[in-house]
């Protein structure tokens, strides 16, 4: 993994951003990442370190 939250959710660009919002509801990381201060745009560290919950 690298890059942001939302590349590594939609590497190709294909899917609307409240789409990603479900993906992450469906997981349990939509507070998390809702949280973050760059949200959706957050990076993402080597291996996901900074996901881990």
């Amino acid at each position: 993994m690298g890059g942001s939250l939302r590349f590594n959710l939609d590497p190709m660009s294909k899917r609307e951003e409240k789409d990603l919002w479900v993906a992450l509801q469906q997981v349990g990381m939509y507070d998390y990442v809702k949280s973050l201060p760059s949200g959706l745009d957050s990076n993402v560290a080597t291996d996901g370190a900074n996901l881990s919950v």
